[in-house]
């Protein structure tokens, strides 16, 4: 019979095949082997964890409704009366999912152009024990629907990108963040 790499390279020679995992296993010692199946699961653990948590990161959404009635706005004309370039407006509004207040959502735009109309946006998203995320883009003056990039964010959202989707409805905007 072959020797067999001990302990430490060391060889170990068994007396017959039937006593060869016998012996191996009490050269080690039960205790070391306990060790090293709890750290090879371990190992496994976050070698799956690393592996996965790209892909969830990717397929991350964030989703609030944001009442026009909880909230509140400015609008500041800066230039002739009516819409015009460098007019401003900001505001706040409460952040709700499923009917639970989840945070609020602060913003300011600069119209940038008049016809069609177009504002440049920044705005940030506070989550309630969560963080924040900041987006800022172009967005068009009546339109339905919006998307701007996320351009960070703070706690959970820490170093975040992705884009935000506003859906404007009749009674409030529906915010889609879709994190990278």
């Amino acid at each position: 019979m072959e020797p067999i790499a001990g302990h430490f390279g060391n060889p170990i020679v068994p007396r017959n095949g039937a006593a060869q995992a016998h012996f191996v296993a009490s050269s080690i010692g039960r205790r070391n082997m306990k060790k090293m199946a709890i750290i090879a699961v371990l190992l496994s653990s976050v070698i799956v964890a690393a592996v996965a948590a790209p892909a969830l990161a990717a397929a991350k959404h964030v989703h609030a409704f944001a009442p026009y009635s909880k909230g509140m706005e400015t609008k500041d004309d800066k230039g002739p009366a009516g819409p015009s370039i460098g007019d401003e407006h900001s505001g706040f509004f409460k952040m709700y999912n499923h009917g639970k207040g989840v945070g609020h959502f602060d913003y300011s735009c600069v119209t940038t152009h008049v016809a069609p109309g177009r504002e440049e946006c920044h705005a940030t998203a506070h989550f309630k024990g969560r963080g924040r995320i900041v987006v800022e883009g172009n967005t068009n003056s009546g339109a339905q629907k919006s998307r701007v990039a996320i351009t960070g964010g703070t706690g959970e959202f820490n170093g975040a990108g992705g884009s935000l989707v506003l859906n404007f409805r009749r009674h409030g905007a529906h915010l889609r963040f879709n994190l990278k």
